[in-house]
């Protein structure tokens, strides 16, 4: 008789379940990336077991490209800072309305930051530029995008 069988979840996320039927498969959400370990103990009378299992919890990617800054030293905006998260790979290349690059970069941390100056270290003119952006998310996501950016000072 598996009606007796009780058992005690332990989640690893600081929840916790208990059940007393065969059969029933508690459930837990997980809202911040992280390795977890599962424990389960049951217990029907005498008897006791205990079983584990490590998860591993990682967000989704998310990328947003913002499409205007101003370095102008006001410390509003002031640089080309891209929204990512979970981004495991990202090439990007910023060029002038004359196909000038200005900007390259290859990041395996998912940062990107441009601060408006030219690869000589100038500050790039006021106008619109141009980009291409080819990312990898953690989640196996691919992210392959061309755009417009606006420098203002």
């Amino acid at each position: 008789d598996n009606s007796r069988i009780t058992s005690f979840w332990n989640f690893g996320n600081s929840t916790y379940s208990t059940t007393t039927a065969a059969g029933i498969s508690p459930s837990a959400l997980y809202t911040s990336p992280g390795t977890y370990t599962v424990k389960l103990f049951a217990f029907k009378g005498n008897c006791n077991a205990v079983a584990t299992q490590t998860l591993r919890v990682d967000l989704p990617s998310t990328l947003i490209i913002p499409n205007i800054f101003t370095p102008n030293n006001d410390k509003v905006n002031d640089v080309f800072f891209l929204q990512a998260n979970n981004l495991s790979e990202i090439q990007m290349t910023i060029t002038d309305r004359w196909g000038h690059q200005v900007f390259d970069l290859l990041s395996h941390t998912g940062n990107v930051l441009w601060d408006g100056k030219t690869p000589a270290g100038q500050d790039a003119a006021e106008g619109v530029y141009f980009y291409t952006l080819k990312a990898i998310g953690t989640d196996g996501e691919n992210y392959d995008q061309k755009g417009t950016i606006t420098l203002m000072r």
